[in-house]
């Protein structure tokens, strides 16, 4: 796969950690050239070209740039997992990823003691963020983590028409930081009648545990999440975060030969909607623009379905840019936060000259970066899932009927 790329550099053009630092290095081409150079024996893998390759956070954007059609995604996983097969995997990332994640209550019980601690961070009195004054120069912003996950709060099985029938894939963030989201995703498919299996005893995709190098990590949470999901016996297997919904649908197979069957269901909660149910909603009266999140518009080709559900849903404005990064790319804004807040800068700047009232995505962890940019910016701009505009929209000025229904 790396004999494809031919150097042509058209992944300059698109590639935020170029676009930023303007290194070579930080370019899909440049780290092509650095694996080569490992694989023949002309360089080490040294600390400084570890962190070149960590330094890609996947984004997709070259491989969507690239005339030859050069999986880079592969390469720099490939790359991560004979790193970590030479090197290992840091002592405390190993722990956490063999002890916690695979432990459903381990895990929650952990996510609780640090809500606990978060308490104790000083809070914004008109928004729902608290900041680490001790990290990022006091600069970051980060939302309350829910004191009930949403795996916790909300039902296991709902019964809808039987018509179709769907697992529902929650994720961390979506679980533990935002389980309103995954709430309204509920309240949108019960409506149209959908029976919704959300089991309990889901995991995290694996997509931080990836981006380590941790195969044998990643591959247990992929089986686990195989066998509760049971993708032989729903229609489709939704997903309310672009992350994990790329992962499992691109590195479920690349783990286990049984990941095919999972992928073969997966959905975005907009694919779903556009696709199955339709929209006989009523619009806001708000006016809302979209960000696109990097792993499902360029990952999984996925960038009509949302905007649609915007349109139907509400006053919909496209911002400048919609499709460049905002800067998140998983553990790369905690080890780049510079980087992460220039591309921040932009993306603040191409909201705030939309004039949308609030700035809605498909991801978790765009919402998280778009709320800590915002907060440094000083903007109150809402930050919001497109399931939570679809859901108001729905819902408004449809009273129940006497049995509880909504007509």
């Amino acid at each position: 796969e790396i004999a494809r790329c031919a150097k042509c550099g058209k992944c300059r053009s698109v590639c935020p950690t170029f676009v930023v630092a303007r290194d070579e290095t930080r370019v899909a081409r440049g780290r092509i050239s650095l694996l080569e150079g490992i694989l023949a024996g002309n360089s080490v893998p040294t600390r400084y070209a570890r962190e070149i390759l960590a330094s890609c956070y996947g984004c997709t954007r070259c491989m969507d740039a690239c005339p030859s059609g050069v999986r880079v995604d592969f390469i720099i996983q490939q790359a991560k997992f004979m790193l970590a097969q030479e090197r290992g995997v840091k002592r405390f990332a190993r722990f956490f990823f063999r002890r916690i994640l695979p432990r459903r209550r381990v895990y929650d019980r952990v996510v609780r003691l640090a809500s606990v601690l978060q308490r104790l961070l000083p809070g914004h009195a008109a928004r729902p963020i608290r900041h680490l004054p001790l990290l990022y120069k006091g600069r970051r912003s980060i939302p309350h983590l829910a004191r009930r996950p949403a795996l916790r709060a909300l039902p296991e099985l709902v019964k809808g028409r039987g018509e179709m029938k769907v697992s529902l894939f929650t994720g961390c963030l979506l679980n533990y930081v935002y389980p309103e989201v995954i709430a309204s995703i509920i309240k949108i498919l019960e409506a149209h009648g959908v029976d919704i299996i959300m089991p309990r005893t889901q995991l995290c995709c694996g997509a931080p545990v990836l981006a380590q190098g941790d195969r044998e990590a990643a591959t247990v949470l992929a089986r686990r999440n195989i066998a509760c999901l049971e993708p032989d016996k729903v229609d489709a297997v939704v997903f309310g975060c672009a992350s994990c919904g790329l992962t499992v649908k691109r590195d479920y197979p690349m783990l286990l030969p049984e990941g095919g069957a999972l992928a073969a269901k997966v959905y975005d909660i907009t694919e779903f909607i556009q696709r199955f149910l339709g929209y006989s909603n009523i619009p806001l009266d708000e006016t809302v623009t979209y960000h696109d999140p990097c792993h499902l518009r360029w990952g999984r080709g996925v960038a009509e379905p949302p905007r649609e559900l915007l349109r139907q849903s509400c006053r919909f404005v496209e911002m400048a840019a919609a499709g460049e990064c905002c800067g998140l790319g998983g553990s790369f804004s905690i080890s780049h936060y510079d980087v992460s807040c220039a591309l921040g800068d932009r993306k603040v700047r191409a909201i705030r000259e939309s004039g949308a009232g609030s700035v809605a995505t498909a991801c978790p962890g765009c919402m998280l970066q778009l709320q800590d940019q915002l907060a440094r910016h000083g903007m109150d701009t809402a930050v919001l899932h497109v399931a939570q505009i679809y859901e108001r929209s729905y819902f408004m000025e449809r009273p129940p009927d006497k049995n509880g229904n909504i007509r």
